[in-house]
């Protein structure tokens, strides 16, 4: 079993914007973007006594969180007076999407993104351990604050520092997707899916 310091900072494992600016928004509670209520469930206890032996304290209990975009396995858990997210590989392709997020966040630090707690492996797979935004706001709604902020952090994203391979090179795409619709825009336009630019 192989951990990685408790505390790294703070780090940029995608385009989470919107997670990265919940914390900092006081309206509105939501909780993970795209799950049910958490269930009630413990992790594999492998997995309960490494983040145990990571966090040097034992957590007070397991919230199963559904949904999500991926096929890792998800939790909340609860650790006194604050919570976490734990995300665990499950499969091929969650390992090495989880490998990627703890090798960018054990290289780039930046305010904007959640606080990294923690990472490590069991029986081969790789977790991250996440501060908990579910409480935060996800929008929509939106407004014109909420644009503001998503925009002045997509510029702090750009003017960020960053020897990381870009994501194209890193998770190459099947296809030249924009490329295509720089190069030709007529057949995208035609579909009415976006407005054309003025």
């Amino acid at each position: 079993m192989q951990h990685w310091p408790q505390r790294l900072g703070r780090g940029l494992p995608g385009l989470r914007m919107v997670a990265a600016l919940a914390k900092s928004w006081p309206m509105g509670r939501r909780r993970h973007s795209g799950s049910a209520e958490p269930k009630a469930a413990s992790p594999p206890i492998e997995l309960a006594d490494a983040i145990e032996h990571l966090l040097k304290r034992r957590p007070i209990s397991w919230k199963q969180v559904c949904g999500g975009y991926t096929a890792a396995a998800r939790w909340l858990v609860q650790l006194g007076g604050t919570t976490a997210f734990v995300k665990w590989a499950t499969t091929l392709d969650t390992t090495q999407m989880i490998h990627r997020e703890q090798q960018v966040y054990g290289t780039i630090h930046a305010s904007f993104m959640p606080a990294c707690e923690g990472m490590g492996e069991v029986n081969g797979m790789p977790f991250i351990l996440l501060e908990d935004l579910s409480h935060g706001r996800w929008p929509p709604p939106w407004d014109a604050p909420s644009v503001e902020a998503v925009l002045a952090t997509i510029g702090a994203m750009h003017d960020f520092p960053c020897k990381d391979p870009v994501i194209g090179d890193a998770r190459p795409l099947p296809s030249n997707g924009w490329r295509q619709v720089a190069a030709d825009p007529e057949p995208f336009l035609n579909l009415s899916a976006s407005p054309t630019a003025p």
